[in-house]
């Protein structure tokens, strides 16, 4: 196969993968909204089984981080990864800042094992 033809059928590849990933975005929003109306936490159909979680992530008070390392530590990790934030100012300043914090709830699909 030539270049060209390739390029057409990638193309065609990725129109038919953004088409299916707007499809299944859709049924899983619906899902989604079915399931928390009627309350429920898992749901299963053949060989998938569907779960509502409500994601975490963790955030850091900066203003508290600042009063523990000082202005000069703080502006070398201010946008550093959570490991930077650790090399530069410890564990325990870490455990002071860092909290988990509720993220938006969602549905999951899985094909049972």
């Amino acid at each position: 196969m030539n270049i060209q033809t390739l390029i057409k059928e990638c193309g065609k590849a990725h129109a038919a993968k953004l088409e299916a990933d707007r499809a299944y975005e859709k049924a899983r929003k619906a899902l989604y909204g079915a399931m928390h109306d009627a309350s429920m936490q898992t749901a299963q159909c053949g060989d998938y089984v569907a779960t509502v979680e409500r994601a975490q992530r963790e955030v850091c008070d900066v203003y508290k981080l600042r009063q523990l390392v000082g202005d000069e530590k703080f502006m070398q990790i201010v946008t550093a990864s959570k490991a930077e934030v650790v090399k530069h100012a410890g564990t325990g300043v870490v455990n002071a800042v860092v909290t988990l914090k509720e993220g938006s709830e969602n549905v999951t699909l899985e094909k049972r094992k």
